[in-house]
């Protein structure tokens, strides 16, 4: 592959999940290792959504952020068990509508009753809005670079090196199984879920 000038941010986005469960596309680990060889500043990811099990981008970004909007009420009901309890900052997006306060007090109620985090990183919530003077831009950009720091000189390369295999080794496991399922005859799930688990994972350990 060609080198490209690694100069700057790399942003991208709509990439399909293709059924993935955890609003990633296949592979997007590999995605991220060719960007990586680029020695872009910046890689920006966004997901498609966000829920309890996306726990999968936490093992492939330095950094993560949760965007919510006003009058997400439900979305932060369904993160109390997800991603609020992993997430290194908190962007209230469009906070100049009627309930972007109410959403920052929930957020904040939210995160005085979540355990404090071993690393020792306290995260923020910022306010963020194109409808109002200053915007929030500046402020998410510095908690950001500020998180960067704090885990270049806290983490060690090899231990994100190690998360980020982690999730590879997981995504070619499970497209694996969920291929190796779907070719089982009907008959096969009339027994019972062990022996099932048994005929799908010997199948993986024999094939070619």
């Amino acid at each position: 592959m060609e080198k490209v000038d690694p100069q700057g941010s790399f942003f991208f986005r709509s990439l399909p999940s293709q059924g993935m469960r955890d609003g990633l596309c296949q592979n997007i680990a590999g995605v991220l290792d060719c960007l990586e060889e680029h020695d872009f500043d910046d890689v920006v990811l966004e997901t498609v959504g966000i829920g309890q099990g996306e726990y999968a981008s936490r093992n492939l970004v330095d950094t993560l952020v949760v965007v919510l909007v006003p009058e997400s009420g439900d979305t932060i009901q369904a993160m109390k068990a997800g991603l609020l309890e992993v997430a290194d900052i908190y962007v209230v997006n469009k906070s100049d509508l009627p309930g972007a306060a109410r959403l920052r007090q929930e957020l904040a109620s939210i995160l005085k009753l979540k355990p404090s985090r071993d690393s020792g990183w306290n995260a923020p919530i910022i306010d963020v809005s194109n409808g109002k003077k200053p915007s929030g831009h500046d402020a998410l950009d510095e908690a950001i670079r500020k998180h960067k720091a704090f885990v270049e000189a806290n983490v060690s390369p090899e231990e994100r090196t190690q998360s980020r295999k982690r999730q590879k080794i997981s995504e070619v496991f499970l497209s694996e199984f969920e291929e190796r399922l779907g070719g089982l005859k009907d008959s096969a799930f009339s027994t019972d879920e062990r022996d099932l688990f048994d005929q799908v994972l010997s199948q993986m350990l024999h094939s070619q």
